[in-house]
Order: C-alpha cells, then structure tokens, then sequence
C-alpha cells in the first residue's frame, strides 16, 4: 500500500512538472514574440522621430529596465529565502521563485497594459519585498540569513564567497541581534554570584560571594567558526518529525572541523548526559548535554571522543574541553560540530533556539 501511494505522489509531482514547465515555455514564446515586436516598433519609432529623442526614450527605457532588474533581483533574494525555509527540494525552489518573481509580474504587465501605467512589474516585486519585510520584521532578517544563499549550494569559489557575505550583510542589518545580557561575556556582582553557579546540592558548598567573571565561549578554538552552507544552518531541510521552532527542519548548525579538533563548553554549567556509545546514541552518535544559567542547555553532537572523566551531575567551566570533533552517528558525512541551543519551558519542555547569531558574539577560546 506504501508502494502504491509513493507511486502515486510521485505521478501527481511529474504531472505538476510538466505542466508548471509548460507554462514556463508558453510564457518565454510570449515574451519573445513581445520582445521582437517591440525592436521592430523601436526601429520604425526611431527613424521617425531623429536620434536625439531616440537617445532619451532609449535611456528611459533603461532605467525602467535597471529598475525592475533591481527589484526583481531584491525579490529573488528576499521571496527565495521565504521559499526556501517552506520547500525542500531545489527544482520546486527554483521552479516557484521564477514563477513568483519572473512570471507573475511579468503577465499581470501583459494582462493589464491597456488600463495600468508602465511599471506594474517593477512595483510588484517591489511590493512584495516591502510586504516581506515589514510583515515579519527581525524574523525576516533570519530567514534571510539562513536561507538567503539557498541558491548556491555548495559553491565555495570566490564569487559564491562574495554573494554569501553580502547576504549576511543585508541580514545582519535587518536583523539587528541583541542578545541577553546573562548570554554575554560579563562580570557578576557578588550577590549575583550563587544564583549564577547553583544549583547546589545539599552535600556541595557554593562559591564564596565575590565578583567573578563570566565567560560564554564559542565551542571551537582558533578561528569564529560558522555554518558556511544553507543545508547546514537552523531549520534547514531533515527527515520529519521535527520542532515547529526549527521551522520543522535542523534544530542546530553544523560547524566544520578537523577530525579531532578540540570541543569546548560554552559556559559554566552542569553535565546532564554523557552517551559514549555512538550505536546508542543513534544519528546524534556521541554527544554531551549541558544545562545553564536561567535554563539554557547545550548539546554537543557527533563527537569522536569524550573526555574520560566527564559524566553527569559534574560541574564544568566555561572553555574547558570535554571532547573532540567528529562524525559518528553520521560516517557518510564531513568531521563536524552539531550544537545546539535551547531554553526549558517547563518541566517536561524545551524550545530549540538559532545558536547562529550567538556563535557570533561569544568569545574566541
């Protein structure tokens, strides 16, 4: 029965391909036919209005082009990104992207012309990148940051390089992160300090109350380590079920490393588990679990090694190494750090949070 329903689904997808392709092909004949009739009306406009007016009406005619060539270009990105985080599959993406930025404003110019001014085209993919944006407001700049570069793949050459900076660029700016305080590198005030390092057991003795530092750390040393591909960012496409705050998708980063490279904890905290067995641990393989201060809780996944004396109830600092990178639960992969974040919400519940924004912060170890 599973067989025929995949069949079927499968029909149903190859039919919508067809079809959407012919579309698109029935679309590209009518521009170009739209296309050769207006040279060959430039041309007989041309000879009989003289050079010079031929020059302005050709610089406006430019411009108009520039224009909608920019607004399309920011919809691309902006409406792409929003595609991205709701669809997996890169033909579907590159198939409602064209159809939503190209082809839509594109026919509504066709449909409408006799009864609307020039510039319906340019005005909708504007419209909708002003929709976008103020509808969603800081949310947008994260969907842009994860997604925004979906269309690149895995490109890493110097032009893929490029594109993906100023994208994060843009996203940093309509972003505008501002973490927690407590999140952040600072020092605590003496009567702060037990509240920060409990809780404390009836056995365990608390910190004297004195003015200490606190560190937040990135968990990889040496350089600001951050997921370079879109398939390896928060709420990128993964096999269901998953949370609703990981947009259904990845509930962490992956971060790239050396086979063995050095794993540090974030901040100070508690272990709360420690698996070992890879075979038990499943896709996550070996992992550590960390609560924090104000219910914030670390994982560290895919570990090749753990370090032999760590396991839970143990406190540990912040920066302190308690394992190295690797790949198990996941061989066929790249040696890389899965971390994630998230926040108790109650006794039996958890939200995942983007660790992103954060690893951009914290301190280099």
């Amino acid at each position: 029965m599973r067989e025929e329903a995949l069949k079927r689904q499968l029909a149903r997808v190859r039919r919508f391909g067809v079809a959407l392709l012919g579309a698109l092909a029935s679309l590209a004949w009518l521009l170009a036919v739209r296309a050769f009739e207006a040279l060959a009306e430039a041309a007989r406009t041309a000879r009989a209005i003289g050079p010079r007016e031929s020059a302005r009406r050709a610089g406006w005619l430019l411009a108009r082009a520039a224009g909608f060539a920019l607004a399309s270009l920011a919809a691309l990105f902006v409406a792409g990104a929003f595609i991205a985080a709701r669809v997996a599959g890169s033909f579907s993406r590159v198939a409602i992207v064209l159809l939503f930025v190209v082809a839509v404003p594109l026919a509504l110019r066709h449909l409408l012309r006799p009864r609307v001014p020039r510039g319906v085209a340019t005005a909708f993919n504007a419209l909708v990148v002003l929709a976008l944006l103020c509808a969603n407001g800081r949310d947008a700049g994260a969907v842009l940051r994860r997604h925004g570069d979906w269309f690149l793949g895995w490109r890493s050459d110097a032009s893929a390089m490029t594109t993906r900076a100023r994208i994060a660029l843009a996203s940093r700016l309509l972003e505008r992160f501002d973490p927690p305080r407590d999140m952040l590198s600072h020092e605590l005030s003496p009567e702060e300090t037990p509240r920060y390092f409990g809780p404390w057991r009836p056995d365990e003795t608390p910190y004297p109350a004195e003015r200490t530092w606190v560190h937040w750390y990135h968990p990889l040393g040496g350089a600001r380590t951050l997921p370079l591909f879109e398939s390896r960012r928060f709420g990128a496409a993964r096999p269901q079920p998953r949370p609703a705050e990981c947009e259904l998708g990845h509930c962490g980063v992956d971060l790239a490393a050396p086979l063995g490279a050095p794993v540090y904890a974030i901040a100070d905290g508690v272990v709360e588990r420690v698996e070992r067995d890879a075979g038990e641990g499943g896709r996550a393989g070996r992992y550590v679990r960390i609560a924090h201060v104000d219910g914030w809780v670390t994982r560290y996944i895919h570990l090749s090694t753990i370090r032999r004396d760590l396991r839970p109830g143990m406190h540990v600092a912040a920066g302190e190494t308690i394992g190295a990178v690797g790949r198990s639960g996941v061989d066929e992969n790249f040696p890389h750090l899965h971390l994630g974040l998230s926040r108790k919400s109650g006794a039996m519940s958890e939200l995942y949070v983007d660790p992103e924004p954060f690893l951009r912060v914290w301190e280099l170890r």
